[in-house]
């Protein structure tokens, strides 16, 4: 089965070098926060919601201050 590279490739492209949100990109997909969070970064499906939110809030803190640099 081939696993599918370059769309993580796109997505990793968007969040970490153009800076893009969960928000930001749940918005361009049309889907919540935890949809991407599942989809795009492999969050596993049976976490807490305030686990994956924690998850979020911590990786758009990390872009944050990325973008800073």
């Amino acid at each position: 089965m081939e696993m599918p590279t370059l769309f993580k490739e796109i997505i990793g492209v968007y969040s970490n070098e153009m800076g893009y949100s969960f928000s930001d990109l749940a918005k361009l997909f049309r889907l919540n926060e935890h949809e991407v969070c599942h989809i795009f970064f492999c969050a596993q499906p049976n976490l807490r919601d305030k686990v994956v939110e924690a998850a979020v809030r911590e990786a758009e803190n990390i872009i944050r201050e990325h973008r800073k640099m």
